[in-house]
């Protein structure tokens, strides 16, 4: 630990982002930092720096060359739920009242619970936020978490007995007689944290531990603090997460600006028991924060639905600089810059980002610019070349099924301007192609139990297991011409070809064709594939019109007409 005068540093206040922890504006290098969790504090646990979220309100301690040595996540509330006003945006746990996205610039992020409403009395929840002026806990995360066992109230106390035996929490009766009490004897309007196994009986809540909140200043000579102000005795000394900041020394409009409960950040050295400021940032209540964070892809699905760090990303209205939509998969590593809403992390803006040589990472996308006597390729919308050597692995196809166009996740190691190929995957859609047409080119096989056709030029297959829809529900519903619904799906490899699920000859189509799938192949707004079928879409009303900027990858429904083998879309959508 740093100690006084080495040139340590406090930073108090909630994650903003990762890159690596952002806390109060500082980019804190987690790599030697030891995370751990207070819920008991007799007994904080630790916690993998992975499991770190957004919102979390955490106090870390650096060393003097600047390196974290330590986070503590402590949040203010962590019980079940008595009740829930979706209609408010309020609950409460323990007796606690806590209120979701108080102001634009605090925002909640919930995590594993889609929104309000979807919490029940009796959800056990872990609150992080800060107190207001009326007690009420301003939410920054709420995370349920029905594992959770015990109580843990921090606040201010009121209401303290002669003998201490027991105290008021905003409204929470606490008996402390059988408490293990850390730190020194609770005074009036003391901030404190009361731990207990149990959840309260009859309103009092029989607490195992209580600990004075006394922030580590003596493990620092200076401190960044960001939180809500609260006015103390003095009129230019406040509280903010619980440390005293002393204003007196900054200009007089500077101090001017710091009102009850206003959002600020304060900057300063440390002297005794208080901060002395020597910069100060006021917020803007009415601006959403900006939520950085540098982490890899996971639980993949669409451009609009992924995670970064087990937090919810929707990158569908995204900024993409340095790679498209159709390059992200499990493992692509990113920067994102967004905006939380409820559950998830909003982006604004979403770029590649190149791990240090020689770390293994994955990148994805479609196929460009393969040259098979040297063994190189490019990815759609990356700027660098993929090297493939004789000991690339390949799954799901071979180096003969490689082609422009075809959709790959590539696992290896960057040097330079060249990526290193160590596993070559071929990407199957993993939802049904759906089109609607006239069915031209029909060929049954002997016995007609099989068979091949076209629809908008994309080739496809049937079989025995192919469900028709029609007068005698057999492919003899099928003939040149006919107006068909398909649905339909790739088999293993991506070579293979697409058979149909489920044919439907009932209707007459207006000359509308339809087609829904994924964005296999991506070359401009006016050149994509979806599977076999080419689309124009520069003169299509997309729905909704950011769906224009991420089409790459995208699952996508498209209707139009065809124009020598191309559909022209009308319209683009999101099914």
């Amino acid at each position: 630990m740093a100690g006084e005068g080495t040139g340590g540093a406090l930073v108090s206040g909630q994650i903003e982002g990762f890159a690596s922890v952002i806390v109060a504006g500082q980019r804190l290098d987690d790599r030697q930092m030891q995370a751990r969790i207070e819920i008991d504090p007799a007994a904080p646990a630790p916690l993998p720096t992975s499991t770190l979220r957004p919102g979390m309100v955490v106090q870390v301690v650096t060393a003097g060359d600047g390196q974290p040595v330590q986070l503590m996540v402590r949040p203010e509330v962590a019980g079940p739920v008595d009740n829930v006003d979706p209609a408010s945006g309020e609950f409460t746990v323990v007796g606690q009242r806590v209120k979701v996205d108080g102001v634009a610039a605090d925002p909640t992020l919930l995590v594993g619970l889609p929104n309000l409403a979807d919490l029940a009395p009796g959800d056990r929840v872990v609150v992080h936020g800060q107190r207001d002026a009326t007690g009420m806990v301003r939410a920054s995360l709420v995370l349920r978490d029905n594992t959770l066992a015990g109580v843990r109230v921090s606040g201010t106390a009121t209401q303290i007995m002669p003998s201490g035996d027991a105290l008021s929490l905003h409204g929470l009766r606490v008996d402390l007689s059988r408490a293990q009490r850390l730190g020194p004897v609770a005074r009036e309007g003391d901030r404190l944290t009361v731990f207990s196994p149990v959840p309260p009986t009859g309103g009092v809540l029989a607490a195992a531990t209580l600990a004075i909140d006394v922030p580590p200043l003596s493990e620092a000579s200076h401190a960044t603090v960001a939180g809500l102000a609260r006015a103390t005795d003095a009129p230019a000394r406040w509280r903010v997460r619980g440390v005293i900041v002393d204003l007196s020394g900054l200009p007089p409009g500077d101090q001017a600006r710091v009102t009850e409960g206003r959002l600020v950040v304060v900057q300063g050295r440390i002297d005794g028991a208080s901060v002395v400021a020597n910069q100060l940032r006021v917020l803007d209540d009415t601006a959403p924060p900006v939520v950085e964070m540098d982490a890899d892809v996971g639980e993949f699905v669409d451009a609009r639905r992924f995670t970064l760090r087990g937090v919810p990303v929707d990158a569908g209205a995204a900024r993409f600089d340095g790679l498209t939509a159709g390059n992200l998969a499990n493992g692509v590593p990113v920067r994102l810059r967004g905006q939380i809403a409820g559950a998830a992390v909003v982006a604004t803006a979403l770029a590649a980002r190149a791990p240090a040589d020689g770390s293994t990472f994955i990148q994805a996308g479609s196929v460009t610019d393969w040259q098979p006597a040297v063994q190189r390729l490019r990815l759609f919308g990356l700027p660098f070349d993929f090297q493939l050597s004789a000991s690339t692995v390949f799954e799901g196809g071979t180096l003969a099924t490689l082609a422009d166009g075809r959709v790959v996740e590539l696992r290896g190691s960057l040097a330079g301007n060249t990526f290193t190929v160590v596993t070559l995957a071929f990407a199957s859609p993993t939802s049904p192609l759906q089109l609607a047409g006239w069915a031209v080119t029909v060929e049954p096989a002997p016995g007609g139990l099989a068979g091949e056709l076209q629809v908008n030029e994309v080739d496809l297959l049937w079989d025995a297991a192919t469900v028709f829809i029609g007068p005698t529900r057999t492919a003899a519903d099928l003939s040149e011409g006919r107006a068909v619904r398909v649905r339909a799906v790739r088999g293993a490899g991506i070579a293979a070809p697409l058979r149909a699920l489920e044919i439907d000859t009932r209707d007459t189509l207006p000359g509308v064709f339809r087609v829904r799938g994924t964005v296999s192949e991506f070359e401009s707004i006016a050149r994509f594939r979806i599977d076999g079928q080419w689309v124009d879409a520069s003169n299509a009303v997309f729905d909704p019109p950011e769906l224009a900027r991420a089409l790459a990858g995208a699952y996508i429904d498209v209707e139009g007409r065809i124009a020598g083998g191309v559909l022209q879309a009308t319209r683009v959508s999101d099914p």
